[in-house]
């Protein structure tokens, strides 16, 4: 888990979604990494990264797009599994974090706010 803590304040920006995937399909970096220090920085950030059949994982974690949508898809996924049933915010969010990557806690806390209780 260490390892991923490092992307907890990523945004996951479609635009930095499809570097990425560009990137590990023809291990082109994108146009702005034109320095030494953006390459090690690029590099040491998205190597490791695996697009399989359209979405973007890094050690079998999905990486979610930062967009509203998409974060709401998923956490609404993840609520109506049996898995989450009867999780606090924190079990929550720790559960997500084991699976997916790219989702904040404050996020989760907002998503389950707005939930009916049960």
């Amino acid at each position: 888990m260490e390892t991923l803590k490092r992307f907890s304040e990523f945004q996951f920006t479609p635009k930095l979604i499809s570097e990425i995937i560009e990137y590990t399909n023809t291990q082109t970096l994108p146009a702005h990494v034109d320095t030494p220090e953006r390459e090690e920085s690029w590099h040491h950030n998205f190597d490791g990264f695996e697009h399989r059949d359209g979405v973007l994982f890094f050690k079998d974690h999905e990486v979610v797009p930062y967009t509203a949508a998409a974060i709401r898809d998923v956490l609404t996924t993840v609520y109506k599994s049996p898995e989450a049933l009867g999780k606090g915010i924190n079990a929550l969010h720790m559960y997500i974090q084991s699976k997916y990557i790219g989702i904040r806690r404050s996020q989760v806390q907002a998503f389950l706010k707005k939930q009916i209780p049960y």
